[in-house]
């Protein structure tokens, strides 16, 4: 599945929903948090599972008692939810080009080890270093390929391409501007 829009349209919002119910029917979830860190978006799904608005969660406005048991939510959740940094060495002996294949093999590893039913990656153009339409093209067929092979849904996030947009009455993006981000 390949979640578009722009940024702060709520992209991470509904895919977090979608891992929390995976989470809840026990099923286990690898998690590409490539915006923020493991451990946030950790706390962050705890205070989305416990219905703790996010602003009230991060300027701390909650109690001793919703803050135990929001504890106690991330140590229910930590098991089946698997965060996994950016992992690409963009630094590595200069000599060596990094391609997507190299990136997306790591990706493929880090989906076969985990073991997981579902798989987000956000954002997954981070994930890529040649962009041209052709090579983003071939890197989405991997994926697929990746999820046929692993038996595992996977689901890309990526940011839609405000200039396409910005003069647009309706907001909804159309193909031309989704295939151009």
């Amino acid at each position: 599945t390949l979640v578009v829009g722009e940024s702060g349209s709520g992209k991470t919002t509904v895919t977090n929903q979608v891992v929390l119910a995976r989470a809840n029917a026990g099923k286990r979830v690898l998690h590409g948090a490539w915006e923020q860190d493991g451990e946030e978006n950790l706390e962050m799904l705890a205070a989305y599972s416990l219905k703790i608005p996010r602003t009230r969660y991060w300027i701390g406005d909650i109690s001793d008692l919703d803050d135990e048991i929001h504890t106690r939510e991330m140590d229910r959740l930590r098991p089946l939810i698997t965060f996994f940094e950016l992992p690409f060495d963009r630094t590595r002996n200069r000599k060596t080009k990094i391609l997507n294949e190299t990136n997306l093999d790591v990706i493929h590893e880090h989906v076969e080890r985990s073991r997981c039913d579902l798989a987000i990656f956000d954002l997954f153009a981070k994930a890529l270093v040649e962009t041209k339409p052709d090579d983003e093209k071939r890197a989405l067929d991997r994926m697929l390929g990746i999820a046929k092979e692993t038996d595992t849904h996977l689901m890309l996030l990526h940011h839609l391409n405000k200039a396409d947009m910005k003069d647009r009455a309706d907001r909804r993006p159309t193909r031309e501007a989704i295939k151009g981000s």
